[in-house]
């Protein structure tokens, strides 16, 4: 399981900097110029990770550092600025969807961590 677990964490993020070279290179700006600044992303991921961690562990899904209401409305800009471009938005739709979803079953002062109740629910597409 755990080898399939950090697999799931390496494609979703795969898609993610897929995207990324995606909109930027929108912009006109080369893959290769913008790689470096992948290295700042990628560098915070693991004290979050081992943060979150410790939060999902407890049951608890703080916003004292953030909350998912902000973090809806940088998707929906993100999801905007994609659209605009004529880039693919299906993977961060997928997020954001989990985001709004979890913001109406009433966790909008909670943190990013708080995806996880519906991340517990089966899908709903087949």
């Amino acid at each position: 399981m755990y080898d399939l677990s950090l697999l799931g964490f390496f494609y979703s993020a795969m898609a993610g900097l897929v995207h990324s070279f995606a909109l930027s290179g929108a912009e006109g700006i080369p893959a290769a110029r913008f790689a470096p600044f992948t290295e700042a992303i990628a560098g915070i991921l693991p004290p979050i990770a081992a943060a979150m961690a410790q939060d999902l562990d407890r049951g608890v899904f703080s916003g004292d550092q953030d909350n998912i209401v902000m973090e809806a409305a940088g998707l929906a800009h993100i999801l905007e600025a994609t659209e605009r471009r004529g880039i693919n938005t299906e993977v961060l739709t997928a997020v954001k969807g989990l985001v709004d979803r979890t913001i109406a079953a009433g966790h909008g002062g909670t943190g990013f961590a708080s995806v996880m109740v519906q991340m517990r629910e089966p899908s709903t597409e087949a």
